[in-house]
């Protein structure tokens, strides 16, 4: 079991926030032979968990970034809070409010407050439609006040995430990838959201964009004071955005905690591991990941620790029991034995 409750908190740190968001025990299987596209045998037989009872919540103006590697769950949890996808078990509360099985008009409403920036700036955008009218689009479908006030509002925001005019009646295969991003953010902004769930919104871009992208969003989320769920893989990408970091893997919620903590000091070995691969911004720096290879199948009837086969300080006890996610003195929690025992070391 995952929890990340607010009143469970590390050494020497301060209680937090009223959470606008939060999820409890939410979990999402999917039938094996759905996924695999074959008859399901042995071990395959069942389902095939993707989120693993996670619970954790974001507080009011936070961003916290969730990460883990391909199949760890993330992008699924973050469906789950846009309500694209329905937990198997568990909630969903926005405001207090339980939102999991809103359907219809409510759910619509619902997106006014939560909007999400997609990983594919091109794929994501309407290719028959200009850069001014893809922004306008949410503020017709909710029918934002007039005709020509949707437009000066597009122009705005526009203006908002640094969008030239001169591409206001451009199409989204005119431009760049980071214009096209811009365009999403632009257009995820219109109907001022309380919540954006940004779903690997760098990933596709140059190295070079993806820097300007973060610093626009670190931007507007102190501007507009945005809650954001920031999702990606690269721990390098979300380390100048975080104030929270959330570690997925296989499903699971690992490690989480303050980013500066959990960077200075990770306390599960997997996030000690996606850390390592990180490369040094100093070529004469020494550049050594720590090989972990492809995540491993392990029966869901197992009753140890899910990382154990990939793990290189793996003990007896990691076989037997599975670990709680506890504190450590630094402010995080863990889901490890061994840091359980003795804090993790850099190096």
């Amino acid at each position: 079991m995952s929890d990340d409750r607010p009143d469970q908190r590390g050494q020497g740190s301060q209680p937090r926030p009223e959470a606008l968001l939060r999820l409890h025990q939410v979990r999402k299987e999917f039938p094996r032979r759905r996924v695999l596209g074959r008859p399901a045998r042995g071990d395959d037989a069942g389902v095939l968990v993707a989120v693993r009872d996670v619970s954790l919540d974001v507080a009011r103006g936070e961003t916290l970034s969730v990460v883990g590697e391909s199949g760890s769950g993330k992008s699924t949890l973050g469906r789950i809070i846009l309500g694209l996808m329905e937990p198997t078990s568990g909630t969903v509360e926005f405001g207090g409010r339980d939102i999991t099985a809103l359907r219809g008009a409510s759910r619509r409403a619902l997106s006014r407050d939560i909007q999400v920036i997609f990983q594919d700036p091109y794929a994501s955008l309407n290719p028959r439609q200009r850069v001014e009218d893809v922004i306008r689009e949410p503020l017709d479908i909710h029918r934002v006040g007039d005709p020509s006030g949707r437009l000066h509002r597009a122009h705005e925001l526009m203006d908002r995430v640094a969008l030239p005019a001169r591409y206001r009646r451009a199409y989204p295969h005119e431009l760049s990838g980071g214009l096209r991003q811009r365009v999403g953010i632009a257009a995820a902004l219109a109907l001022d959201p309380k919540v954006i769930v940004a779903d690997e919104p760098v990933s596709a871009l140059d190295v070079s964009v993806q820097a300007q992208i973060l610093d626009l969003l670190a931007e507007l989320r102190q501007q507009m004071s945005l809650t954001m769920v920031f999702i990606s893989h690269d721990l390098g990408v979300v380390h100048q955005i975080s104030d929270r970091v959330a570690v997925l893997c296989q499903g699971e919620l690992i490690e989480i905690g303050p980013a500066e903590a959990l960077y200075a000091a990770p306390q599960h070995p997997y996030t000690k591991a996606l850390l390592s691969a990180i490369p040094p911004a100093d070529p004469a720096v020494r550049y050594d990941p720590i090989a972990i290879g492809e995540a491993k199948h392990v029966p869901e009837a197992d009753p140890g620790c899910r990382f154990r086969p990939r793990c290189w300080l793996a003990e007896p006890i990691c076989a037997d029991v599975a670990p709680a996610l506890s504190p450590r003195p630094s402010g995080v929690r863990a889901h490890c034995h061994i840091s359980e025992r003795a804090p993790l070391t850099i190096g």
